[in-house]
Formats: C-alpha cells, sequence, structure tokens
C-alpha cells in the first residue's frame, strides 16, 4: 500500500540534517488532497471565540478550495487568477481577482504552499524561520507587506496533524489539519464543489 506523502511526512522523524527545502519537496503532492480542519478566533472585540470546521481540497498546480460546514456552510475556491465564493443558505456569491494584501488570503497562500511544496510561493509574501528538533519543526512566516500579519506552523513527527496560529494586531486564529485522504478519485468531489461555486 502507498501511503499518501502528506501522512508521511507528519508521522516521520525529522533528521538533523532536514532543511525547509527538504521539508517542502516532502509535501508536494501530485495528487488531489483532502485536509479535516478545525478552526478558532480568537478577537479583540468578541466575547467568545469563534469556531468553525471543515475541509481542505487541493487539486495541483492550482486549485485550491475550503468548504466550511460549521457554523455555516460557505465555500471559497482560489486559483491563481481569481477566488469565487459562495453562502448556500442566503444564496451569496462573489468572484473576483485575487488580492493578497487582503489577511484572509494570505491564510489561502500559507495552505497552498504546503499542499503544493510551494517554498517560492511563501518566499513571495513572507519572511521565513525554520526550526526543528527530534520531536518537530516549526516554520514562521512574517508578512512582508504586513507586519502584522504573521504565522506559526507546527508539525509533529509520528502524528498526522499540523497546526498554523495565525497572528493579526489584537486577533488570534489557529487551524488544526488533519489529512485524510489523498487520491485521483477525489477530483469528481471537487469538481462538484466547483460547479456549485460557478453555479453550474
Amino acid at each position: 500500500m502507498i501511503v499518501p506523502v502528506w501522512l508521511l511526512v507528519f508521522s516521520s522523524v525529522i533528521s538533523a540534517e532536514q532543511t525547509l527545502s527538504d521539508l517542502m519537496r516532502v509535501l508536494k503532492s501530485e495528487q488531489a488532497v483532502k485536509m479535516r480542519y478545525k478552526e478558532t478566533r480568537t478577537l479583540e472585540l468578541m466575547t467568545d471565540n469563534w469556531q468553525g470546521s471543515g475541509y481542505l481540497y487541493s487539486l495541483p498546480p492550482a486549485l485550491f478550495i475550503l468548504e466550511q460546514l460549521t457554523p455555516e456552510p460557505r465555500l471559497m475556491a482560489v486559483s491563481d487568477l481569481r477566488v469565487l465564493y459562495y453562502e448556500p443558505d442566503s444564496g451569496t456569491r462573489y468572484q473576483g481577482a485575487i488580492d493578497y494584501q487582503n489577511p484572509m488570503m494570505l491564510k489561502i497562500v500559507v495552505f497552498k504552499a504546503l499542499v503544493n511544496g510551494d517554498l517560492g510561493l511563501l518566499q513571495q509574501f513572507f519572511d521565513l524561520t525554520f526550526s526543528y528538533d527530534i520531536t518537530k519543526w516549526q516554520l514562521r512566516l512574517n508578512a512582508k507587506q504586513n507586519p502584522d500579519m504573521r504565522f506559526k506552523l507546527n508539525g509533529f513527527n509520528n502524528n498526522r496533524s499540523l497546526s498554523i496560529l495565525g497572528f493579526t494586531d489584537n486577533d488570534e486564529f489557529r487551524y488544526d489539519l488533519e489529512s485524510i485522504e489523498q487520491a485521483s478519485q477525489l477530483t469528481n468531489e471537487i469538481k462538484e464543489l466547483q460547479q456549485q461555486l460557478n453555479n453550474d
């Protein structure tokens, strides 16, 4: 049985010679990828934390889809050129050019770069600091054009999960990701989501 690359990188031990380039090469996937996510936002102007969950999909080389299931369903797709957004309950739709100055888009940059192993994309928007030891690795990202926007990625050996912490101004958000599937069969599932976004 072939173990998906995303599961291998979470469960393998990182050697002392591991570099960021090595890590990104291991993360790169040639097939469609599906990940389960949980998101927690701690916002300065809100008393309670906001929580959401759903799935992240990537179809190399350029398509990325976020399917939020809770607290309400939402779909967002990002390609190299544009973003599509859809709220099924209200029927709200939006499409337009990608604005990478938008903090939300910087989150997508991080997700896309990880799944596609695209170190160049990260370097385009962030200053990077990579560290590792026998139990875990960490990647710190500081946005070049938005100093208040920064991320901290933590990967753990012998574990199939990854956490992403984000900070902007006085707000904080956390994504906990778990790789659950990587296979060519996902292409049809992703196409169905695209049809919803395109209102086909």
